[in-house]
């Protein structure tokens, strides 16, 4: 019996290997079923995960106040063609008048030149940040310090780098003790921040430098206009007095009254969190559908492929069943063919995958999620027993056909 079958394996890889065209444009449908379903499956797993960690990762309540560009150009200052309303003093009052109930930061951003030795990267993100910044955005540091208040004080020139900024300017080599170059300033690198990938929170962080605010304001930009101010909210019963009274102090120094338009805008980060959620539960769908469609796809073309192959050699099966194979015999090797597809598919499908997973996470930052290995072993799972059942339906069908019809086809 064993014999038996591996003279079926035999021919059956031999027929193989006389059509290698239709073949391989099984093989390629059966691997892009594999690949569509598993990039599905982690793509979702990975969005899910991501928009969790953020959240978890945000804990209380935000509210980022930023300044609105005034079109009219009645803002108080300028910044790159942009009205800036959003003053130093604004953060130092509401500093002095929120605490114990929220904790106050503050943020200052420039795109500038940054250089460490012969490395330059244009346009990197430079952030000036109160000392207090790592605490009210939860940033955990992966080596080194933060920022401290006698920097900011003194007007230390240090610095904080995102994981991606630190990659690109030194490599494999440590970047905690190494002198930068932001806009031809020296700065010391004394911590690097822990990479969070792209999320809906941290994902800037990643490509940012964090300098002390003081020194953003006065060597780097020579103003005293801020980005944003940034109110993480400790007691979730009191947001809305907070942000009352935010709304009172910036009032009150913007000489905003009745139905006048303001010029700062109020950011409420459980919105934020709210719409990254619906989006995220709009992009599984859409992940999912995307996956579906293309194992569906896939596995009608298989089922195409098989069909044609079958049919050009109906007068074949025809003949040998006349002249005395049997039908089993017939339904095994063909079967057999059908399998030796669907494994050469599923192991192709799975090496695409693996590479561009590999690639995402060196080239864009995807982290990849630890639980992620059993669903991808499902999908992968469900996927090759639907290929291999749509690449035996036309087999199976055509070994029952009785051997004076396929003589007449």
């Amino acid at each position: 019996m064993s014999g038996r079958l591996v003279l079926l394996a035999r021919e059956a890889a031999r027929y193989c290997g006389r059509t290698p065209q239709r073949t391989a444009l099984a093989v390629l449908c059966v691997a892009l079923s594999v690949s569509g379903a598993g990039g599905a499956v982690v793509y979702v797993r990975t969005l899910s995960a991501q928009v969790s960690r953020a959240v978890t990762a945000l804990g209380v309540d935000v509210l980022i106040v930023a300044p609105r560009i005034d079109v009219a150009g009645r803002g108080r200052g300028l910044d790159s063609g942009k009205a800036q309303t959003l003053d130093i003093t604004e953060f130092r009052e509401m500093s002095r008048l929120l605490p114990p109930l929220a904790d106050v930061g503050a943020t200052r951003s420039q795109s500038l030149l940054v250089k460490a030795g012969p490395v330059s990267r244009n346009a990197t993100t430079v952030v000036g940040v109160s000392a207090n910044f790592a605490d009210v955005r939860n940033l955990p540091l992966e080596t080194g310090r933060f920022l401290l208040p006698e920097d900011q004080s003194r007007l230390t020139r240090v610095a904080v780098l995102g994981a991606a900024v630190a990659r690109d300017l030194f490599g494999s080599e440590a970047a905690v003790g190494q002198r930068i170059f932001i806009n031809r300033i020296a700065f010391e690198v004394v911590g690097l921040l822990t990479e969070r990938g792209q999320s809906i929170d941290g994902g800037a962080m990643d490509v940012s430098i964090l300098v002390p605010l003081d020194v953003a304001l006065r060597r780097l930009s020579n103003s005293s206009y801020l980005s944003s101010v940034v109110v993480r909210i400790n007691d979730e019963s009191r947001a809305d007095a907070i942000a009352a009274l935010v709304t009172d102090v910036l009032r009150k120094r913007h000489h905003s009254t009745g139905r006048a338009p303001v010029d700062y805008e109020l950011l409420r980060e459980r919105d934020v969190r709210a719409g990254a959620a619906a989006t995220a539960r709009k992009l599984q769908v859409y992940g999912w559908s995307v996956g579906v469609g293309v194992l569906v796809s896939g596995a009608l073309g298989v089922v195409a492929i098989q069909t044609l192959g079958l049919t050009e050699r109906r007068r074949e099966f025809g003949l040998r069943l006349a002249l005395g194979a049997s039908s089993q015999d017939l339904a095994l090797q063909l079967l057999t063919e059908s399998f030796i597809v669907c494994i050469f598919g599923t192991v192709c499908g799975l090496a695409i995958l693996s590479a561009s997973l590999r690639w995402l996470e060196w080239d864009r930052g995807l982290q990849p999620v630890d639980e992620r290995l059993p669903w991808l072993l499902a999908a992968t799972g469900v996927s090759f027993a639907i290929n291999v059942g749509c690449a035996l339906w036309p087999p199976f069908r055509e070994a029952r056909r009785p051997p004076r019809a396929a003589l007449a086809s």
